[in-house]
């Protein structure tokens, strides 16, 4: 892999070495591999049958999870480690890919019940998505998608034509 040059002069990726390297090698080895199970259909040729959704799903994990292992927090923290949080953070995104991907059927049937690890999984997700975001395209985009955010939370709050119905308005209704 080429290692780019960040504005500052540091690299924007990490360069891993030992069995951090083998398991980002893995993570990025699995992508393509599991985009081919779902273009060739091959779990069906097994008798399995498998949603979009599913591989949409653990091609989710997986890519945020090799975004915490190669892409430091910031352009001057690059190295060949990869710190414990970003360690935590891949281990919580591969949680919530490989939630999607074994249980959407029941996902799927039961869309309108709420759980607890339902709730956190997707809070999760959002929010590691939100800092995988930050640290390939910047600040700005994230701010960007935080007020999205907040006006689908509270929108019904806007004056004039900016006030509609907020998400918690539909669901509830």
């Amino acid at each position: 892999m080429e290692i780019q040059e960040g504005e500052g002069g540091g690299t924007l990726f990490r360069e891993l070495k030992g069995a951090d390297k083998i398991f980002t090698d893995v993570l990025l080895t699995l992508i393509p591999l599991t985009g081919i199970m779902g273009i060739l259909n091959l779990p069906s040729r097994l008798g399995i049958s498998l949603y979009l959704q599913q591989y949409i799903g653990a091609i989710f994990g997986i890519v945020i999870g090799a975004t915490f292992m190669l892409v430091p927090p910031g352009k001057k923290k690059a190295g060949d480690k990869v710190p414990w949080y970003d360690l935590v953070f891949c281990g919580l995104a591969l949680a919530a890919g490989l939630y999607i991907a074994i249980n959407y059927k029941a996902i799927s049937v039961d869309v309108g019940i709420i759980s607890t690890e339902r709730v956190l999984l997707g809070l999760a997700a959002v929010l590691l998505t939100m800092e995988a975001s930050r640290r390939i395209v910047g600040l700005p985009f994230c701010i960007i998608i935080l007020v999205f955010l907040f006006y689908a939370l509270f929108s019904s709050h806007f004056p004039g034509m900016l006030a509609v119905k907020s998400i918690f308005q539909v669901t509830t209704s």
